[in-house]
């Protein structure tokens, strides 16, 4: 099973460019 394309919000936060509350696309979520 891949993970990858299904990663959980806690991830992509952990993953953001910069702060918690940008997405990959650099677009404020929060």
């Amino acid at each position: 099973m891949t993970s990858e394309s299904t990663l959980p919000p806690v991830v992509l936060t952990q993953l953001a460019p910069h702060t918690p509350h940008e997405t990959w696309s650099g677009q404020v979520v929060g």
